[in-house]
């Protein structure tokens, strides 16, 4: 059999130049779709599992610091140094919190008590730590011990610290008196890197009667 020339080249011929153009444009297309999808999809999931984070941190400031203000017979915002504890550098105490752990009362009419101080301290890189101190067992008669109170002479003894929270801003952060034993606290959380979140939050407390 004789095949002819013309229909030797039709079938051994292969892909035109603008045939590969369109091929590969077309490819192109479908993974640049692809890759923008895949993009949104982690992005999206980062921004979620970021805001989760800063809402959580600031839940996380709010529970503790609410929980020692409750509690506290005395509340020291004035964000001073405190001779007990070794700050870092760049940092600044928040908070100082003291209370009375009454332990009992014994037929000579004594009472048995501790004394409690909470620390807050919040470092330039936005960990904020709560540092528990606490004086020995005192035992003082009903009669000469009169008010509890906080007079400079107590001997503390850190017995606890815990990160309560991280991703704090430091300049953001602030606890204020609103009268009548009302406070107010303002935190801010900023979780940095590939997309960023932020979450603000103000707290209303209230301390306990005296």
């Amino acid at each position: 059999m004789i095949i002819s020339k013309k229909h030797q080249d039709n079938v051994q011929g292969g892909f035109t130049l603008i045939e590969l153009i369109i091929a590969i444009t077309i490819t192109s297309l479908i993974l640049g779709a692809a890759a923008t999808g895949v993009y949104q999809l982690i992005a999206g999931n980062a921004a979620n599992s970021n805001y989760m984070t800063a809402v959580r941190q600031v839940q996380q400031v709010g529970h503790w610091v609410s929980r020692d203000m409750i509690m506290a017979n005395v509340i020291d915002t004035s964000n001073s140094d405190d001779p007990d504890l070794v700050e870092p550098g760049d940092s600044m105490n928040v908070l100082r919190v003291y209370w009375f752990d009454i332990q009992g009362w014994d037929p000579t009419l004594e009472r048995t008590y501790f004394k409690h101080k909470i620390v807050y301290n919040l470092t330039s890189e936005g960990l904020l730590y709560r540092h528990h101190f606490e004086t020995g067992e005192i035992v003082e008669p009903i009669a000469e011990a009169g008010n509890l109170e906080i007079d400079g002479t107590e001997t503390w003894t850190l017995v606890d610290t815990m990160l309560v929270a991280v991703y704090i801003e430091q300049d953001a952060f602030a606890i204020y008196s609103s009268g009548s034993g009302q406070y107010e606290m303002d935190v801010t959380a900023h979780v940095t890197g590939f997309q960023p979140a932020l979450e603000t939050r103000t707290y209303d407390i209230k301390r306990r009667p005296e």
